[in-house]
């Protein structure tokens, strides 16, 4: 992950959903999309529900320091 980040600011390229100009207030909304409101799991080897998916949104909103 730390190469990734390397070559991710080597070329000046965003690296976190804030960067790209994703605001705060709309993880909710991207997480509501996703999951249709919190109808739908996507399987995977853990199960997707809205939570878990407002919870990645926010860990890949934060800016790296």
């Amino acid at each position: 992950i730390k190469k990734i980040e390397e070559i991710f600011k080597k070329f000046s390229m965003p690296s976190s959903l804030k960067e790209v100009g994703v605001k705060e207030e709309d993880l909710l909304i991207m997480a509501n999309k996703l999951t249709d409101n919190g109808s739908k799991i996507f399987p995977s080897n853990i199960p997707l529900t809205k939570e878990l998916v407002l919870k990645i949104y926010k860990e890949a909103f934060k800016e790296e320091k």
